[in-house]
């Protein structure tokens, strides 16, 4: 299942745009600071697989949060739109 369609089952019709707004913009905040993390630790010398370690490690953490979010199966079904 795509964020995509995670999101619209879990927004109704009043909350959709919100909550693709807010997902599209940590997905772009992302972007911007994992650049800047990644630019900051190679630049102190750390080497790439030690930064690779790193970048996998918050990719974790970042998936068992994903595991832990509340799927309430009240929002849009799937042939509506």
């Amino acid at each position: 299942m795509g964020e995509g369609e995670y999101i619209g089952e879990c927004s109704d019709d009043k909350s959709i745009y919100n909550n693709q707004g807010i997902f599209f913009g940590i997905f772009c905040f992302n972007a911007v600071v994992g650049n800047l993390f990644g630019l900051c630790l190679l630049q102190n010398g750390l080497l790439r697989v030690a930064m690779y370690a790193i970048m996998t490690a918050f990719a974790l953490v970042s998936v068992m949060l994903f595991f832990c979010t509340r799927f309430s199966g009240h929002g849009r079904s799937a042939g509506a739109g």
